[in-house]
């Protein structure tokens, strides 16, 4: 199922309604998808990276590179393809959908979700810097939920947060 659905978004995203890409999401987040679950994630990311102006695909690789990135970045695991990709390889994929001008204020804020989360998942320090300045990106956001997560958020990233 969850292979069939990636390939439904990657070819008719802008054409299927949000339940498909929801419904993607959640099969990946099952507990029994978990033996999976990367070859999901690694699948999304190569469709994202291949087309990101199919928007249910961008939802549902944004959502599951959010949650589950840590799965396919070396050096403890490999893209199933062989393909090694590191964690400024997401965070960069992340940062060109968000500068599109297709991007609607609901991917910007499921991007800045995901750097939250990938916060706790990714560990370099190279990382970290890179995710306080992309949160903090939207700190000038001309939409004021995104304003004011990104200031609660860069709030959370800070060391001194307690």
């Amino acid at each position: 199922h969850i292979d069939t659905l990636t390939t439904m978004l990657s070819i008719a995203g802008n054409e299927c309604p949000n339940s498909v890409w929801q419904m993607l999401i959640t099969l990946i987040g099952q507990p029994a998808s978990s033996p999976y679950r990367a070859v999901a994630v690694a699948k999304l990311y190569d469709s994202l990276q291949e087309d990101a102006n199919q928007s249910g695909l961008v939802k549902a690789a944004i959502w599951s590179l959010g949650e589950f990135a840590n799965l396919i970045v070396s050096p403890n695991h490999l893209h199933p393809e062989g393909k090694e990709i590191c964690e400024e390889d997401v965070l960069d994929l992340l940062e060109n959908v968000r500068k599109m001008h297709s991007a609607t204020t609901e991917i910007k804020g499921m991007i800045l979700n995901a750097y939250l989360k990938l916060s706790t998942r990714f560990q370099s320090v190279e990382s970290q810097e890179k995710l306080k300045m992309l949160v903090g990106v939207f700190k000038s956001s001309m939409t004021l939920e995104l304003q004011a997560r990104s200031v609660e958020y860069a709030s959370i990233l800070d060391p001194n947060f307690s």
